[in-house]
């Protein structure tokens, strides 16, 4: 017993937080892909190995491993900064064909009424995959009569799969988009589910 003369012992406590495991749940992202802001499930693939598709590399083309959303990447093997192309796949529609053909055409950039937007998808050409799926062709290129060649250019193609839409898109000038265009085509239609 402690006297009225007498202070209280000190007394010192040290916290330990511990950090409980997250629960282990399907991943979803915000669908940056086509800039909708809904939660999308995204299975991430990095490599040829880790996804459900198998594709054939244009001859002159170097393959890249993919990263973030990117199952591959490709550039020209002697002139690896002329274009940059990318193999991406995401659940279902994937925030839907206008919202992901407006975000391209901002990148590049180019602003495309609504009308001539519906019309843009409505002439757009359909190629068929080895996997006998329709791969819809997008060239920017079209809205781009009169620029400058060094001015940066898109084409690109939209393939559904049934729960996945995979996209195959390539970025350079409109030189290098044009003169590229038909390996890009080649490439697309190698696409195809393993």
């Amino acid at each position: 017993m402690f006297g009225c003369d007498r202070p209280s012992p000190e007394r010192h406590y040290q916290e330990i937080v511990i950090q409980a495991a997250a629960p282990q749940a399907p991943f979803k992202a915000q669908d940056l892909h086509a800039g909708m802001n809904m939660d999308i499930p995204i299975i991430p693939q990095h490599t040829r190995e880790d996804s459900a598709l198998i594709w054939d590399t244009p001859a002159g083309w170097k393959e890249e491993p993919g990263s973030g959303m990117r199952i591959a990447t490709f550039k020209l093997a002697d002139d690896p900064d002329a274009i940059d192309v990318s193999i991406v796949s995401l659940g279902g529609m994937a925030g839907g064909i206008h919202a992901n053909l407006d975000r391209w055409a901002k990148q590049i950039p180019l602003v495309i009424a609504p009308e001539e937007l519906d019309k843009f998808i409505s002439i757009a050409p359909v190629i068929k995959t080895q996997g006998g799926n329709d791969a819809v062709i997008f060239d920017f290129s079209k809205f781009q009569q009169g620029y400058d060649p060094s001015a940066k250019s898109t084409i690109a193609a939209m393939i559904e799969l049934g729960d996945a839409t995979i996209f195959v898109k390539m970025t350079g000038t409109i030189k290098a988009v044009l003169d590229n265009q038909d390996t890009f085509k080649q490439l697309t239609q190698s696409v195809r589910k393993k």
